[in-house]
């Protein structure tokens, strides 16, 4: 695969090659929207399939009027499938069960997809706050599984930490199981 940079809409990051995972370390939703609205803006307008899996108290129709808001285009996209906007217990807690492999094997399938429907990659979120002090060692080896699952790949991932929630001791082994913090 070529090097070919891709616009991530976030001003200090500039701009990142396919096969990117990042995570960003959040303290308000003002913080969190100040860095996915771009995201998905550009990637909107660069012909990227978008996933936004959320967690509460946002929803999935509160981040669909919040794009609303943010760009006029938000609804034709929304109406044209190019943007998907899940809770978290659809995306990882099918049935409330977290299997991990189950959701790499989602991620794969959603770029397969796309890439399918003639997109020209996909980009991807995933909001980190439900994870409890129980799942953290596996979901460790999950990002650094999911690292290797997109390398080489046309996605982009931005995965959401929150510090309100998230302890000292973890935010070193999120920053370490992503390229960029």
């Amino acid at each position: 695969m070529t090097t070919e940079l891709r616009k991530t809409g976030i001003g200090v990051v500039g701009d990142m090659p396919w096969g990117t995972h990042l995570c960003h370390f959040y303290e308000t939703k003002e913080d969190l929207l100040d860095i996915l609205i771009p995201y998905f803006k550009t990637g909107l307008a660069n012909n990227e399939f978008c996933m936004w899996v959320v967690f509460p108290p946002s929803s999935e129709e509160e981040m669909k009027n919040v794009l609303r808001r943010a760009f006029p285009e938000a609804d034709r996209h929304l109406a044209a499938g190019d943007i998907e906007i899940l809770a978290h217990t659809e995306w990882y807690l099918k049935d409330g069960v977290l299997d991990l492999e189950r959701v790499i094997h989602g991620w794969e399938e959603k770029l397969a997809q796309a890439l399918e429907r003639g997109y020209a990659g996909m980009r991807a979120n995933g909001n980190e706050a439900f994870l409890t002090a129980k799942d953290w060692k596996g979901f460790a080896a999950y990002e650094k599984r999911l690292d290797e699952s997109i390398a080489n790949k046309k996605m982009i991932m931005l995965c959401t930490y929150p510090l309100t929630v998230t302890k000292a001791s973890a935010i070193s082994d999120v920053a370490r199981a992503h390229q960029y913090a």
